[in-house]
């Protein structure tokens, strides 16, 4: 009865040895997959701020159009590029202190 013990005693400690392997395989996974995700937060964050900054581009490109179309409008248009590029500065600087 002695020898049986053992041997279930030995085949516990192979099995927990064996979970134990799998808890660490696991443990680097989830840290592996976290940088990952970090990563492509990172990635999206800066995407986002691309595409906030082309939408920019693309209504002063509009409003370009139309004042090469209407110039009776100009002083109110030149305001308004005015203010989209002094609004587009402010996020490429809130961009560049982000990276920082």
């Amino acid at each position: 009865m002695d020898s049986t013990l053992q041997l279930i005693v030995q085949e516990l400690k192979l099995k927990v040895a064996a979970l134990l392997k799998q808890k660490e395989a696991l443990e680097q996974n989830i840290k592996s997959l976290q940088n990952e995700l970090d990563l492509l937060q990172t990635e999206v964050t800066t995407q986002k701020n691309t595409i906030k900054e082309l939408k920019e581009q693309n209504k002063i490109v509009k409003i370009a159009e139309a004042l090469s179309q209407n110039s009776g409008a100009n002083n109110e248009l030149i305001q308004s590029i005015n203010h989209y590029l002094r609004e587009i500065d402010e996020c490429i600087r809130l961009i560049s202190d982000s990276k920082l």
